[in-house]
Formats: structure tokens, C-alpha cells, sequence
């Protein structure tokens, strides 16, 4: 599906931006943007009518009712008069003169129609619903009348469930006559997807079974934890109860879905003679060099099979899907324990680990989805690709459940990677996500009280200033400090700057890890090293680039060569205040 507009969401977009081009406040080209919206004869603006949401409810507390009622008048004589004209919605084709704030609406309204394989184009029930995940604002307007996240869901696609059955696949794989596959591999490839599929989903729970097989002999028969061998046990036994949700074979040949004890279909379509893939392997596969190597390899064979199921699995059976995931994420615990000993980690064992990371770390990133140029879930995957090793959740102004559901989405994300997740100011958060740590300022939580509430294992950190605060949050117990504001930063406000010379005092005098943060961009990261600064954290550098894997990818190359290439500065630059 190419990105392109509907053509109910062009005439929205290009009435939006007739109206708000002499607008210079951000906000305003999103108001103009919803009240498009409402007077367009669209889906959204139906689902709009169906819950009583009227303009001047969403946004009369920024307008007069006159200013409402001209601008509405204007619209529809506007949209009157349109010539209507194809626009493109990637990055290339966007409008120069746009607005952060439009930007983010469009880049996410682009994600959701993309999201939905079978939606025409961009509509303009995925802009009503872009708006509502990415504008503060309005978001909370709407959330006043009541409107939830599903209830936009089930308002705007009324004939299609939130969940439910997959669609069977039914689609040809067609192989053309400018494909570098013989008439040979021709001869023997699936006939269609929904076989290909299949294929997958049996190679690689054999694999997963087989994986999960080893290591439950590991614990068993080397370790000796009898406990820890029943889980692997259990977890095993758990993915082929799992299968059961996959369409299965029935009596005439067809298939049926949901827990059940016939056939599963990937019996029918296994093919092992004609595999291209049992005959390829690598010299490592055929070498071992220690039991540990055993463990390593089959934790990584267990949860890349794993991963493999979960995502071919969305294609039969969503539930199937849902059931692997889980199961993904608790072979990531086991493994912690089979590394720790080959037996039940304690909080002091957790806690070691993540002093480890934390040690070893050099770009620490924060997340707040106003800074983000893309939508807040790629910024955090594309950050985490790119080799940070913290991310922090930094939102002041989400609602307490808006809040746990994204911190529970990060530390989902980060469980999967070596990188640690940090909340925040809120510890009851960390705690509730199981989160590696939280964050507090010098106006927040005491380190004493936020210790208070987080588990033994959990980290905590704080927002040093001075290098008195920076002594003290060392005496009292704190695993890390961050240390600024170094520059001038696009996302807080400092009447005063510690600077460099604030880094070049830590580096000397504390052993905590210390990030510096505030402003440092490309241009001068090179003076915060020359300072001592061995370790910075970022908000904008990355997460307001139009490419973060990248940008965090160039950070980490740069933070991890070593300091000698850099020459000692031989008086600590000025910085502007």
C-alpha cells in the first residue's frame, strides 16, 4: 500500500494547511487540523457526531465561539472550492513549512494505515486517532467526553472487532522470469503462502522444542537444580499447549481454530526433503567449546525460534501469537537464571547484573514523545538498535494508566536487548513494570524515600548541579548520577550552567557512573570528552532526528573509542550562558 491520502484526509490536510499557513504557534495548525476534520463529511467526523463532540467543546477553551464559527464558515466555503490533487505523506513529499507537531500527526497517521494491511490509503480516521496519541492538548479534550483509545477504535471501524480470527491466507507466492531462482528451486516451492507459512511455523517450534530440551538437561543432569528443570520443563509443555489456538485439521479435510485436540495443519505441509535449508550450516554450529557455549547457543536457537513464532504466528492465529510471546519473555528470565548459577536469582544477583550494565554503559537516551521526530515506539526501537544502553521514560503530564501502559511497553522492549530501563521520577512505576531503575531531580523524591519503595535490585539515579549534590547523591547511596545542564538544551530551561568544568570536576572526584547531559549534540561532544566526560545522556540528539538508530549508532562509536585519540584540551572551552 503506497502512503497516500484518502481522499477525504487530503481535503482535510490541504484545507489545514491553507488555514493555518500564517500561523507560527504549533498548535494552531493541530486545532485547524481536528476542525477540518469535523467539517468534513468523513468517517471521523461521523464517529465525532455519534459521541456529541463538537468544535466548540474541543476548542473553546483556546477560541471565541465567533472565532469556531468563522473559521468553520471559511473551511466549508474552502472545501467548496478545492481542486483535489494527490499528495504524498512520506518525509520527501511533506510540506517545508510544517510544524513539528502536524509532522508527528502525519508520520503516525502514516504508521497506523500501514499497521492496517488491507486500509485504502491514510484516512481520516487514522488522523482523528494520530491526534489523539500525539497532541496533549486535544488528546486530553477528548478524553474529557469520555473517549478511550478503544472507544476511538470501535467508533471508527464499527464493523471490525478490536481482536478476533485472523484471515486465512490464501495468497500465491509468484515467481517470475527475472528471478534468480532455477527452474529447479521453481519446481520444488510452496505452491502457496499459506504453505510457506506453515513450513515456518513447524520448522521452527521443532527448533524451539528441541532448544528448550537441552537446557532443561542442562539444569537437570549439570546444574542439579531440579527446580529450575521443571520450569524449562514446564515452558516447553506450555508451547505445545500453545499450538493448540493454530487452525487444526478436521474430518473433511478443512480446518477449525482455537484449543482443540485434532491435527495441526503444519503436518501436512512439512516437507523436509526439499528444504533448501538442511543442507546450510556454519563452522560454529558443528564446534563446542565449553558448556557454557551449549547454553548460549541454545538460548539464542530457543528465543529466535521463539520470535519467529510469534510473528508468522499473527498471520493463523492471534491468540497463538499472543501465548509465544509470553512464553519469550520468561525463556529471557530463565536463561538469567541459568547464567547466574543454575539457580533461583535473588534480588542480590539482579541487582549485580544491573550494576554490571550500568558500568559498562556510555549513552544513555530519554524518551518524551514532544521531542520525538518520530512516533515514541520507533524512536525507542531505532534508540535500542543503535546501541544505547539506558533509556529513560521522561513524560510529566500523562495520565497514571497512559503512563504504566508505556512504561510496560519500554521495559517489554529493553527485557529483549542489554540495554536498561529507567522511570522517570516515578518509583511506584519502576516497581509496578519491573523496570531496572528510576530517575529523580533534586525537586522529586529524596533518594532515601525513592529507595524506600523500589525492590533491593532496582537502580536509582539522580539530576546532580553541583558538585557538592554530586558528593552528597554519592554518600547516600545512589547507583549513577547526571550531571548538567553541560549546554544549552531545546528541551528544559536553566537559568544557570555548571558546564564543562561541572564534568571535569566529577571525572576527578566521583566513582558513580556520571552522564553528562544538557545540549551536547555532535558539534561538541568532543569537548565534553575532552573534559572527562566519559558518559552522556541525549533527548533530542536522538530522539528528534529523523533517523535515531543512526544517530545513537555515531554517538556509541564516538563514546566508545578509546580517550587517547583525543587530544587534553588545554583550557576547558567557554560556554555561553
Amino acid at each position: 500500500m503506497q502512503d497516500l491520502l484518502t481522499p477525504a484526509a487530503r481535503r482535510i490536510v490541504v484545507l489545514c494547511r491553507q488555514m493555518a499557513t500564517q500561523e507560527s504557534e504549533s498548535q494552531t495548525w493541530c486545532d485547524f487540523l481536528l476542525l477540518a476534520i469535523l467539517v468534513d463529511d468523513s468517517l471521523a467526523a461521523a464517529a465525532m457526531r455519534r459521541l456529541g463532540v463538537s468544535a466548540e467543546f474541543l476548542l473553546g477553551s483556546r477560541y471565541s465561539p465567533e472565532h469556531i464559527a468563522h473559521a468553520t464558515a471559511q473551511l466549508q466555503t474552502r472545501m467548496a472550492n478545492m481542486e483535489e490533487g494527490r499528495l504524498h505523506l512520506d518525509r520527501a513529499s511533506a510540506d517545508p513549512n510544517d510544524p513539528p507537531a502536524l509532522i508527528r500527526i502525519l508520520d503516525r497517521a502514516s504508521f497506523l494505515a500501514r499497521r492496517e494491511h488491507h486500509a485504502p490509503g491514510v484516512s481520516s480516521g487514522h488522523l482523528l486517532a494520530a491526534i489523539f496519541e500525539t497532541n496533549e492538548i486535544l488528546h486530553e479534550r477528548l478524553l474529557s467526553t469520555g473517549l478511550t483509545q478503544d472507544r476511538l477504535v470501535e467508533e471508527l471501524h464499527p464493523e471490525s472487532p478490536v481482536s478476533g480470527p485472523a484471515l486465512p491466507i490464501d495468497f500465491n507466492l509468484n515467481w517470475s522470469e527475472s528471478s534468480s531462482y532455477s527452474e529447479a528451486q521453481a519446481m520444488h516451492a510452496p505452491k502457496n503462502g499459506s504453505e510457506a507459512v506453515w513450513r515456518i511455523i513447524d520448522a521452527n517450534l521443532n527448533r524451539c522444542r528441541e532448544g528448550m530440551r537441552v537446557l532443561e538437561d542442562f539444569a537437570r543432569f549439570i546444574g542439579n537444580d531440579a527446580e529450575l528443570s521443571e520450569r524449562w520443563k514446564t515452558l516447553r509443555h506450555d508451547l505445545v499447549a500453545a499450538e493448540s489456538y493454530l487452525p487444526h485439521m478436521t474430518s473433511d479435510g478443512g480446518t477449525s481454530s482455537g484449543p482443540t485436540a485434532g491435527g495441526p495443519s503444519f503436518l501436512s505441509n512439512r516437507d523436509t526433503a526439499h528444504d533448501v535449508g538442511t543442507h546450510i550450516s556454519t563452522t560454529g554450529e558443528m564446534s563446542r567449546n565449553s558448556i557454557s557455549d551449549v547454553v548460549t547457543a541454545n538460548c539464542r536457537r530457543t528465543q529466535e525460534a521463539l520470535r519467529s513464532l510469534e510473528e508468522f504466528g499473527k498471520l493463523l492465529a492471534p491468540e497463538f501469537a499472543a501465548h509465544v510471546k509470553q512464553i519469550r519473555y520468561r525463556s529471557y528470565e530463565l536463561e538469567q537464571q541459568l547464567v547466574c548459577g543454575h539457580r533461583k536469582t535473588g534480588p542480590s544477583d539482579v541487582r549485580e547484573l544491573r550494576i554490571q550494565k550500568l558500568n559498562a554503559s556510555l549513552l544513555y537516551v530519554l524518551i518524551t514523545e514532544s521531542a520525538c521526530r518520530l512516533p515514541w515506539k520507533a524512536v525507542v526501537d531505532a534508540a535500542i538498535r543503535g546501541g544505547t544502553d539506558v533509556l529513560q521514560l521522561r513524560e510529566k503530564s500523562l495520565n497514571d494508566r497512559e503512563l504504566l501502559s508505556r512504561a510496560q511497553w519500554i521495559a517489554d522492549a529493553c527485557r529483549e536487548s542489554k540495554c536498561l530501563f529507567i522511570v522517570n521520577d516515578r518509583a511506584d512505576v519502576a516497581v509496578a513494570t519491573n523496570a531496572d531503575g528510576v530517575h529523580v531531580g533534586q525537586e522529586e523524591f529524596p533518594l532515601a524515600s525513592a529507595r524506600a519503595v523500589l525492590r533491593p535490585d532496582q537502580l536509582l539515579g539522580i539530576s546532580t548541579h553541583s558538585l557538592e549534590q554530586a558528593r552528597l547523591a554519592e554518600t547516600q547511596g545512589a547507583d549513577y548520577i547526571g550531571i548538567g545542564p553541560t549546554f544549552r538544551s531545546e528541551t528544559k530551561a536553566f537559568s544557570a550552567f555548571p558546564g564543562l568544568e561541572f564534568v571535569q570536576a566529577v571525572s576527578r572526584s566521583i566513582r558513580i557512573p556520571a552522564y553528562a547531559i544538557g545540549g551536547i549534540c555532535a558539534e561538541n561532544l568532543s569537548d565534553v570528552r575532552n573534559a572527562g566526560g566519559r558518559r552522556i545522556a541525549l533527548t533530542s540528539a536522538v530522539a528528534g532526528t529523523s533517523d535515531p538508530e543512526s544517530a545513537a549508532r555515531e554517538f556509541k562509536r564516538q563514546l566508545s573509542a578509546r580517550f587517547e585519540t583525543i587530544s587534553p584540551p588545554s583550557r576547558i572551552p567557554d560556554v555561553p550562558v
